[in-house]
């Protein structure tokens, strides 16, 4: 199986399966098909949905946050709009591999939602892989926001588990910089 930076050689795991990984967030892999292919991320932020969709959108923020755990960001880049490209470039801090990956945004609502492709263009194990569908909800509920997460189009349940962990990380990263600038705000 090859690794990608969020994945972690797993065993195959049952077809359904919910982990709480965050007590604001649950993850699961859907019932259906797709469920070796595609996971879902629920989580609550405790910010507002703009702030939220900035963080998501705006180059000063995705560059704190958006990497999951053992990585440094090299350099990275986005024109968020329908047909925009996106690229993030990534070395491993434990053993200096780069990882370089991009896509297309397919839909973009402002505070509401962002769809893109995700595809790895350089790995240590060489260049390329299959293209991913990332779909991201956000609805605001009292001042908080409500995030759906949901990646499609996996090649098999080692590398949606092992995203999905990558993801998870990488969200929690976000819900630390949402705290530092709520915490800057006071």
């Amino acid at each position: 199986m090859r690794c990608l930076p969020n994945c972690s050689p797993t065993r195959p795991r049952p077809q359904r399966r919910i982990m709480v990984t965050h007590p604001n967030e649950s993850a699961s892999a859907p019932d259906d098909d797709s469920s070796a292919t595609a996971f879902t991320i629920d989580r609550v932020f405790d910010a507002p949905v703009d702030l939220v969709w900035r963080c998501f959108t705006e180059k000063a923020h995705v560059d704190v946050w958006m990497l999951p755990e053992r990585f440094a960001l090299i350099e990275q880049d986005a024109d968020v709009s329908v047909g925009g490209k996106w690229w993030s470039k990534m070395r491993d801090q434990s053993d200096g591999a780069e990882w370089h990956v991009g896509g297309t945004y397919r839909e973009v609502v402002q505070n509401q939602r962002l769809v893109f492709t995700h595809r790895w263009t350089k790995t240590p194990s060489g260049g390329g892989g299959s293209e991913h569908l990332i779909a991201i909800d956000f609805e605001a509920r009292h001042g908080k926001t409500h995030m759906r997460f949901v990646m499609s189009g996996l090649p098999d349940t080692g590398s949606r588990d092992g995203h999905r962990e990558g993801w998870a990380q990488t969200l929690g990263h976000l819900e630390q910089h949402l705290a530092t600038l709520a915490e800057a705000a006071r």
